[in-house]
């Protein structure tokens, strides 16, 4: 046998295969592999196959020095594994090769969780807009708006138990879909890991108390988490492996009376003293650099408005923006009035008002089309965005895109056009006027003025700049 493909052969097996291998190059004596998960390696094998003189980890690369034969043996290596030849590297190559590998693994990451994300968003779409259309029927006809039903009236409290029976329980949907998104062969588990954070135990606590003594050995925080959807994804996620240890370290025999009681035990733990805290901690450290960028010197000033105004959809999705819509509300008590937080926030969802509108027009299949208009009015009537957050903004990277740089120019115009808000109210078309009211018809008009600017704005950056793959299998199932 070709001692040359024999070297090959040994050397894929212990690297892991060719599936573990992201790109192999060789220089003038070694092979150099970069590798998915280096600790497939099998050092100790590799170093006994004949005409293998060593091996070094170094630079980012796993590299087996094959000596003035390496370039024969790389050509078998790339024939069994089918890679495509590459020419000999030098230093200053193998550095590019890296750092190329290093910008593929972050967008590899990112991707991952986009998708994560999605698949665990994508099957409550439907749910979720039957929920936020029963608000917005409870919303125009009640004292609010047309004051044709009164808050006791039995059509209206109706309307209102529709649309908490979803939303209360979100985290417990989003649980279920995540575990399916991961594949967890049981999908309750993702429904308890939802619940968990729901427990009416918990939630009780809220009235007389700051912390809990969990298994009387852990103080974790306590606090409201039902808004927030981070904790629940990140709990699924880890929840995916620790199943998996479990499954491996503990016999078959035992699995069913001794993992569940250590899985409430470690998913307790994770859940109230990091997964459902990190979404509050995270939020109040960016509220902390928020309001020191609002207040610091005009640069600093625009660049908050535009990142504040950009980022709100994302941090509503994960929960992050309570902390500092609650610290601008305490402050708008003080003062009366607000010109960053609030305006920006409440511009960003009429920018998404736009984008559901846009994206109404650009879709051509018809249950897109009715998706997307019934998250427009979910928004724009009834101040319910996390139907166009789901099932238009996080539908495609070019949407994302479109929604972070729009944002981002409607923030700058914001803090050029100095609008002032004077109450406090819900993000619809109905609000509007209201919160700008107080400060004379100037201010009422560039108020409103800006936030129907913000859904052209949006609908135009859809329209011309947002790819939606209108395939088969893109439309949520009911």
């Amino acid at each position: 046998m070709d001692k040359n493909l024999l070297i090959a052969e040994n050397v894929l097996k212990h690297v892991g295969g060719s599936e573990n291998i992201d790109s192999v190059f060789h220089c003038a004596t070694r092979l150099r592999f970069v590798l998915l998960d280096e600790s497939k390696i099998d050092d100790d094998e590799i170093k006994n196959i004949d005409g293998v003189f060593g091996t070094m980890n170094a630079g980012g690369m796993y590299q087996i020095i094959i000596g003035q034969n390496v370039e024969k043996v790389y050509e078998r290596l790339c024939e069994i594994g089918n890679f495509k030849k590459e020419k000999m590297l030098d230093e200053e190559d193998s550095k590019g090769v890296i750092a190329e590998h290093k910008d593929k693994t972050v967008k590899k990451i990112a991707n991952n969780v986009l998708s994560y994300v999605v698949a665990s968003m994508t099957p409550v779409i439907y749910p979720l807009l039957g929920a936020a259309l029963w608000n917005t029927f409870g919303l125009i006809l009640g004292p609010n708006v047309l004051n044709i039903l009164s808050a006791e009236s039995g059509f209206y409290v109706s309307t209102q138990i529709l649309y908490s029976a979803f939303f209360y329980y979100l985290p417990i949907y989003v649980g279920y879909s995540a575990a399916k998104a991961l594949k967890i062969s049981n999908p309750i588990w993702g429904m308890l890991i939802g619940g968990l954070i729901l427990s009416p135990n918990f939630v009780s606590l809220l009235e007389n108390n700051t912390t809990l003594s969990l298994f009387s050995f852990i103080n974790v925080p306590i606090a409201d988490y039902g808004q927030s959807l981070l904790p629940v994804l990140i709990g699924v996620w880890l929840f995916s492996y620790i199943y998996k240890i479990l499954s491996k370290v503990i016999p078959s025999i035992l699995f069913g009376t001794i993992a569940p009681i250590i899985i409430y035990f470690v998913m307790a733990i994770i859940m109230f003293l990091v997964a459902a805290p990190l979404g509050t901690y995270i939020g109040e450290g960016i509220t902390n650099i928020f309001m020191a960028m609002g207040n610091s010197i005009l640069p600093i000033r625009l660049l908050a408005f535009a990142l504040l105004t950009a980022l709100w959809p994302m941090l509503t999705l994960f929960g992050m923006h309570l902390p500092i819509a609650l610290t601008a509300m305490g402050l708008m008590a003080t003062s009366g009035q607000d010109t960053f937080v609030l305006v920006c926030s409440t511009s960003s969802v009429f920018y998404l008002y736009g984008m559901a509108l846009g994206a109404f027009l650009k879709f051509k299949k018809k249950e897109n089309k009715a998706t997307a208009f019934s998250a427009f009015i979910s928004g724009f009537i009834g101040a319910i965005c996390e139907p166009i957050l789901y099932g238009i903004c996080l539908k495609s990277k070019s949407s994302i895109r479109a929604m972070l740089i729009g944002g981002a120019i409607l923030g700058i115009i914001i803090a050029v056009f100095q609008p002032v808000y004077y109450n406090i109210g819900v993000g619809n078309i109905f609000a509007v006027f209201g919160v700008y009211a107080g400060g004379g018809s100037a201010n009422l008009i560039i108020g409103v003025g800006i936030s129907l600017f913000a859904v052209i704005l949006g609908l135009v950056a859809v329209i011309l700049f947002a790819k939606y793959d209108e395939g088969e299998n893109d439309a949520p199932k009911n």
